[in-house]
């Protein structure tokens, strides 16, 4: 294997000779070869961090054997050959990154480590695979979309790719194949693949999926130790190897007895609508919380009744915000989007 750092090439069998590699190094250079030098040394347990999106960050403890698994049965899914290009573009400090690490070890590709940013600038002209987090996919989507012409695959982690980014990539037809991912650390990355445009995750490995009493997705198989591993994901289960996310259980809006998910309504919504936008919901005296739209801008007639969705679930009110609000991770901070409507209808 070959890694491109930013001012040099590296063998990687050097690192197991023991060659100095020079001291001047980014943050994310040495994180990445100080992760490899521990898997070509045979570390057989690894110690990552969630994101603490969810929650606390807590620390998640896998074995080299869990990790291996989970490379090997992504690159037999996506059926790529020995060799080729392979770009780091998130930090191998996280579980994302460092599966990429591991996927290219055993693959044997050439590997181009840059340091995590929204903009993605690489060296190369292509790559067979690719890591990207939503926020990245934007800023590629606003920049430089041609950009996805020089990729073979794209995997999409670390946050839910929001229907509107989904639908503008789509509408520029580009020759990379894009994958939305489902996992998380406790599962070293992903285990299920859902290709853009399609509604359904298929999954990787032999790990099988059902739901709970609750409509909750829960797993088993050898990425899990053979035990349910339940999530808080709700899910619509079309085999025990396929699955249609509706979205988080944190976030059901329960408008009138119905609960209906925000994410379902904002995959249904995207087609219609150009501006950047968020489903929420706001109290409301005779249905308890009533499902609103947050658009980003500068107000604009909008007509929400054109749009052929059912009735329960079309917004009953429109708010525009100035600028949607994110968390760190790229992910919607819908707690924070839902403050700036209720602290402006004080």
């Amino acid at each position: 294997m070959i890694l491109n750092l930013e001012n040099k090439k590296l063998k990687i069998d050097s690192l197991l000779r023991g060659k100095s590699v020079e001291k001047k190094l980014s943050v994310v250079e040495r994180a990445t070869l100080e992760f490899i030098h521990k898997w070509l040394k045979n570390k057989d347990e690894f110690v990552f961090r969630t994101s603490g999106s969810t929650g606390k960050p807590k620390e998640i403890q896998l074995s080299r054997k869990l990790m291996e698994y989970s490379a090997r049965e992504t690159l037999s899914f996506l059926e790529i050959g020995n060799g080729g290009n392979s770009l780091l573009c998130i930090s191998p400090v996280f579980i994302g990154g460092a599966m990429m690490i591991v996927r290219s070890l055993l693959n044997h590709m050439q590997m181009e480590v840059i340091t995590p940013s929204t903009k993605i600038d690489p060296k190369i002209s292509e790559f067979d695979l690719v890591s990207l987090v939503p926020m990245q996919l934007q800023w590629i989507a606003d920049n430089n979309m041609k950009l996805l012409d020089s990729f073979r695959y794209v995997l999409i982690g670390g946050a839910g790719i929001h229907p509107s980014l989904e639908h503008r990539i789509l509408e520029s037809k580009p020759s990379a194949t894009l994958y939305a991912t489902y996992g998380m650390t406790e599962t070293a990355s992903h285990v299920a693949l859902r290709a853009l445009g399609t509604k359904d995750y298929v999954a990787i490995g032999d790990v099988a999926f059902g739901v709970d009493e609750e409509d909750c997705l829960k797993m088993k198989g050898t990425i899990t130790n053979n035990t349910w591993l339940r999530t808080n994901d709700i899910a619509n289960i079309e085999s025990s190897r396929k699955f249609e996310l509706r979205g988080r259980r944190d976030f059901v809006i329960n408008s009138g007895g119905i609960k209906v998910s925000p994410e379902y309504i904002e995959r249904l919504l995207a087609p219609h609508i150009r501006h950047p936008f968020v489903v929420s919901s706001v109290p409301d005296q005779k249905l308890g919380e009533k499902i609103v739209l947050i658009l980003e801008g500068d107000p604009i007639e909008f007509n929400l009744d054109a749009i052929e969705i059912e009735r329960y679930l079309r917004p009953k009110e429109i708010f525009f915000v100035r600028r949607l609000c994110f968390l760190e991770s790229g992910k919607i901070d819908r707690k924070a989007n839902r403050d700036l409507v209720l602290g402006a209808g004080k």
